[in-house]
């Protein structure tokens, strides 16, 4: 049993001074399951769910490892691209309590095998193949490298002997085999371990850091209130959401203010121009590297970006003269967040209404200031 990740002094410290509350990211999706059934949550490349599509089957999977014989604390890990599995995944462990350790989809035999027997996963969820890489192949050979690795979950339809279908784990009837609420009996408290982040291994093999519920709650609230996030606002995520403030922003302030999200597996400037303009994206969440292939895109012009109000960057420095290139060009304001992995949490960002000075030549303020 891992248990919380906090001393209970410090729980009680930053319970009294109002940094975090007992709320709980599964609990608030739920809530817009009932409240907002049918307004749209979550859009990839193939799929659309409303906030009560997620809720059900963020419940269904979780009841479905379970039924598989995953428990409480049990390590999975997960390796896939920006779909709507990775954000259902991140849920259903959340309800059940299982931990869920990310890795990025670049990661390869090198990185991948040394998180895998640290953590101790016994499963792994994977594409059968993605990008030209087939991800199965690299799993069965590290089957053989770490005993606790049991299972080889597939998403998609192309699912070869010994591995088991994600589409079919929580079908049938799964909720007959629990009692009712089970789920919401069993869920563990905001300040226990949920999540096992890594890092991109750029010293050496990648570091693992654990994260509880809490304060990436409290980063979500902040980072809506500062950006004045709300219910018509689409979050289009071009990077992983499992890494950079994308981990805060899609996760968690955007259900907290039921903002849509829309999730790119795959940069390409033309598809970002496309996805702005149809979706009407209002917050798009972009590295500096890709921001600059965005505005070298000769056909920029042509596209409609009166709907993006705003510009997220993390992950690494937001070069000014960018910025400020950007801010012109797509008619939207820069907003940072600064942090780090072994943090467990971002550490600094700014208020949408901050000059253009302090939004793009710096990296902002406390989150818990003000």
């Amino acid at each position: 049993m891992r248990g919380s990740l906090y001393t209970q002094e410090l729980i009680d410290d930053y319970l009294k001074k109002g940094y975090w509350d007992l709320t709980k990211r599964a609990d608030v999706i739920d809530q817009n399951g009932r409240e907002v059934p049918d307004k749209e949550a979550i859009v990839d490349s193939k799929a659309r769910l409303t906030w009560s599509e997620v809720s059900q089957r963020s419940d269904r999977l979780a009841l479905g490892l379970l039924a598989l014989g995953y428990k409480k604390d049990d390590v999975l890990l997960v390796q896939l691209p920006n779909w709507v599995e990775l954000y259902l995944l991140l849920v259903a462990c959340e309800k059940l309590g299982i931990i869920l350790a990310t890795a990025q989809p670049t990661f390869r035999h090198a990185e991948l095998g040394p998180v895998l027997k640290h953590v101790e996963a016994r499963a792994i969820v994977i594409p059968y193949e993605f990008r030209n890489f087939n991800y199965f192949e690299m799993a069965k050979e590290m089957q053989k490298e770490v005993p606790a690795l049991k299972d080889i979950i597939i998403v998609g339809d192309k699912i070869p002997k010994g591995a088991i279908s994600f589409e079919e784990v929580g079908k049938g009837d799964v909720e007959g085999k629990f009692p009712p609420d089970y789920l919401r009996e069993i869920r563990p408290d905001p300040f226990e371990v949920v999540k096992i982040a890594t890092t991109s291994g750029s010293t050496g093999i990648p570091k693992c850091i654990e994260f509880a519920i809490a304060n990436r709650m409290a980063s979500g609230r902040t980072m809506a209130k500062w950006w004045k996030m709300g219910p018509d606002d689409v979050v289009g995520v071009f990077y992983n959401i499992i890494g950079g403030g994308a981990t805060i922003i899609s996760p968690f302030a955007s259900p907290i203010v039921r903002a849509k999200v829309v999730l790119v597996d795959r940069f390409d400037p033309q598809l970002a121009c496309e996805l702005i303009e149809k979706e009407k994206i209002t917050i798009a969440a972009i590295v500096p590297a890709l921001m600059a292939r965005l505005l070298d895109y000769p056909d920029l012009d042509k596209y409609d970006f009166s709907s993006l109000r705003l510009i997220h960057n993390s992950t690494s420095l937001l070069p000014y003269e960018l910025g400020i290139r950007a801010e012109k060009a797509l008619g939207a304001r820069y907003v940072q967040t600064y942090g780090t992995m072994d943090a467990g949490s971002p550490i600094a960002t700014f208020s949408i209404n901050d000059p253009p000075e302090v939004r793009v030549g710096t990296v902002g303020r406390p989150y818990y200031e003000g």
